[in-house]
């Protein structure tokens, strides 16, 4: 959150040096400097109050004080994403998963939670455990909290087959991944062979599990899996089944804006680094870093927002930002965004200007009516 206490002065004195003071309820919080500014990161609900800001020329002669502004801080309300564990699409009958809702909005005592399958209420609460599956637990679950946020669905199939090949519910762009060929308990397996698109990418081995490694676009597809499985007084016998890969996108193409809109000389000017993350994925982990004609202006933190102070001319150029994860996995960047900062001095004389031609103007019309009288 930024404030920023606003004050005018005449063009005659647009370099008097001033400091301003913030407060909340009456008292405090930043003391007097030439930061016009005010900053408070992760705003929390007692953030809340009555604020009002102090500006004072440097020495002390003239101080003025700013009426008090109303500041409710609202819990954000978080569209909720559902979650699985074990984390598998596909389950066998009478095994057990527990969904959880995470996510949610931090008003009052927290959420509650309701749960939906296939749009009818099943469940009350952040998480939901069927227990001993069966094939009519299988559907699309959905949870929705007090704010009426609703997740995106989230399909679950449980099978009676003997082989399920088991992927992950969600899977994002720089995942480590496992797929798994999974037999009903109850009976023995063998080997394992698996395939993508039809094309065998591991051959037969002791191992169920094939490990896809980092997540990228080329991932997705159709995965099979065959499996040897003892069928009682029965042989082996190879079972199959397959199930799709899609990759979501973790990170958007992050887009840099500025304030305040136009800067001029002397401002003090604000870049923000934003960026959309899935439901599922709000508390990934992320590092930016802000360019100026390519050129690095503040290395990768986790700060968002880069600032410059007094802004002079010189500070026009093409600014863009990089958003990465912290692990480095994942990185994108901005499209670059001009930014010519104006010269305040001829936007004020051009407002003299201005001034001047409306006291021309309105001595001709004088003139003009006592002429006629």
């Amino acid at each position: 959150m930024t404030l920023t206490c606003e004050t005018r002065l005449p063009p005659a004195r647009q370099n008097t040096q001033l400091r301003f003071a913030f407060y909340r309820d009456g008292r405090i919080v930043q003391d007097f400097s030439i930061n016009d500014i005010y900053e408070v990161y992760n705003v929390q609900l007692e953030h809340s109050g009555k604020y009002s800001c102090e500006v004072e020329t440097t020495d002390g002669r003239v101080r003025k004080r700013s009426a008090e502004r109303l500041l409710q801080i609202e819990g954000a309300a978080i569209r909720p994403a559902v979650t699985f564990s074990p984390d598998y699409k596909k389950i066998f009958t009478a095994e057990s998963i527990t969904m959880t809702c995470d996510g949610g909005s931090t008003v009052g005592g927290g959420p509650i939670y309701i749960w939906y399958k296939d749009y009818s209420p099943v469940h009350n609460g952040k998480s939901y455990t069927i227990q001993r599956a069966g094939t009519s637990d299988s559907g699309s679950y959905r949870c929705q909290t007090s704010t009426g946020e609703i997740s995106d669905p989230a399909g679950l199939d449980v099978s009676n087959g003997w082989v399920i090949l088991q992927t992950p519910l969600y899977v994002y762009e720089g995942d480590d991944i496992n797929i798994t060929c999974h037999q009903h308990l109850i009976f023995p397996g063998g080997q394992t062979r698996f395939y993508k698109d039809n094309r065998v990418i591991r051959g037969w081995t002791d191992n169920a599990e094939y490990y896809i490694g980092r997540v990228d676009g080329t991932t997705a597809g159709t995965y099979r899996c065959q499996k040897e499985v003892d069928h009682d007084l029965l042989q082996y016998l190879h079972d199959d089944d397959e199930a799709t890969v899609s990759v979501e996108e973790l990170l958007t193409t992050p887009t840099i804006t500025v304030t305040p809109q136009p800067v001029l000389q002397k401002d003090n000017m604000t870049l923000t680094c934003e960026k959309r993350l899935p439901p599922a994925r709000q508390n990934t982990q992320l590092r930016f870093a802000f360019y100026r004609e390519g050129w690095i202006v503040q290395n990768f933190s986790i700060n968002d927002i880069y600032e410059v102070y007094n802004v002079q001319l010189e500070h026009s150029g093409k600014y863009s930002c990089e958003v990465e994860t912290t692990d480095g996995r994942l990185r994108k960047r901005s499209g670059e965004r001009l930014l010519q900062i104006k010269d305040r001095i001829n936007n004020i004389g051009y407002t003299r200007q201005n001034v001047a031609r409306l006291i021309l103007f309105a001595c001709v019309l004088i003139t003009t009516g006592l002429l006629i009288f």
